[in-house]
């Protein structure tokens, strides 16, 4: 059975003004979806090996710092997944975080912002 999001999700992987970062991983990380329940990173150039494991575990207390408009905010979550993909020659790691509810409203003025870049087209839903 597949679990529904609660909320939207904004693609974000080719946003330039949008950056993040997650606790412990390395600094080719890069967040590539996020809504008000919680947000997706790839990490990328890794070796097979690498893609295989990881330092941070699923059910694991993380934290993510997103920088976008100009502002910065910090959210606790919980890593839900880590998926080892390969994409022609190069393996990443996609993680699943979902955000802490009382900590939901912390990006809400964040999507609230994408919501806007989305109804004129300049980002895409997730």
């Amino acid at each position: 059975m597949i679990e529904k999001r609660k909320f939207n999700r904004y693609n974000v992987s080719n946003f330039q003004d949008f950056h993040a970062s997650l606790d412990g991983e390395s600094e080719m990380i890069r967040v590539v979806s996020i809504g008000k329940g919680g947000c997706g990173f790839l990490d990328y150039n890794l070796s097979e090996e690498e893609a295989a494991g990881a330092a941070l575990k699923p059910s694991q207390k993380v934290r993510c710092t997103f920088y976008l408009f100009d502002g910065t905010i910090t959210v606790a979550g919980t890593l839900k997944y880590i998926k080892p993909l390969q994409v022609a020659d190069v393996f990443v790691r996609h993680y699943g975080i979902e955000f802490e509810e009382s900590h939901q409203e912390l990006v809400a003025p964040f999507i609230e912002k994408l919501s806007a870049l989305a109804a004129k087209g300049k980002i895409l839903p997730a």
